[in-house]
């Protein structure tokens, strides 16, 4: 009778063995929540975006999930920090269905979601946080930077750079002319002027986009092949439309965020 007692034991403990490795093996049971980051095709995002959950700080990449396990039974607040030129285009909570929908409630401008995790199903709380790209409204003109007090915001190009260095296609009096002198430009008739009118406001642009504190609507390799276009065509319609064009954006809706920081020195 002994040995049958432990042998019985001895069974009861091979039966719960399943249950336990799935707990030491991270396996998704009750009361998990997984938070989740994919990008929206129409405007494609990339990197690394910043979370809470409720008092918790956490990181994912686009396309990766994290697993919050055991979190606890009833409402989570998640929340995405906002990131620059990148709005949150939906939150989807899943399950969803009656009798069993864990949403509680979701605010796109805050980017925030309170979700439910329960202890009655083995099916875990999924949260997905769905981002867009959007382009920017923030720029700084050229009287702005052409001011020697703000040298010290112009990222990865100096005062002293060519014109020539940067774009290709300008007449050779204006190629040889550094960025600042570029900025400085007039205007005047025919090729010379419109030539002198598009570079003032490319300079502009180039460092509005070079800079991580302007929200800039155009990259610096976008600014870079369109002023070459531009340049090469010889076109006064073609120059002078491009200039308008990055000339608003230097002026945009969203004003210049770094007027009133203190630079550092060029870089």
């Amino acid at each position: 009778m002994q040995y049958t007692g432990i042998l019985r034991k001895a069974r009861r403990s091979l039966l719960c063995l399943p249950v336990l490795l799935a707990f030491s093996q991270g396996l998704t049971l009750a009361n998990d929540i997984i938070v989740c980051k994919v990008s929206d095709p129409l405007g494609p995002v990339y990197g690394m975006f910043d979370f809470t959950i409720d008092t918790m700080s956490f990181s994912l990449a686009v396309g990766a999930c994290t697993e919050f396990h055991g979190i606890g039974a009833g409402p989570h607040t998640i929340t995405e920090l906002g990131k620059a030129g990148v709005i949150v285009s939906s939150i989807s909570v899943t399950p969803n269905t009656i009798g069993d929908n864990r949403l509680v409630s979701f605010d796109l401008g805050t980017r925030t979601v309170v979700a439910l995790a329960v202890d009655t199903s083995s099916i875990p709380t999924t949260v997905t946080f769905t981002n867009k790209s959007q382009p920017g409204t923030q720029g700084c003109t050229p009287g702005f930077w052409k001011q020697d007090f703000h040298f010290g915001f112009w990222t990865g190009h100096l005062p002293t750079d060519t014109v020539g260095s940067v774009f290709s296609g300008a007449l050779p009096a204006l190629s040889a002319e550094t960025l600042l002198a570029a900025l400085q430009g007039g205007g005047g008739p025919g090729l010379l002027g419109k030539e002198k009118i598009l570079l003032r406001a490319a300079v502009a642009a180039l460092l509005n986009a070079s800079s991580s504190s302007v929200s800039y609507p155009f990259t610096s390799a976008q600014i870079i092949t369109a002023v070459n276009a531009a340049l090469s065509s010889g076109d006064l319609t073609t120059i002078g439309n491009l200039a308008t064009l990055l000339d608003n954006a230097n002026n945009g809706s969203g004003g210049c965020p770094i007027g009133g920081q203190n630079p550092a020195g060029p870089a």
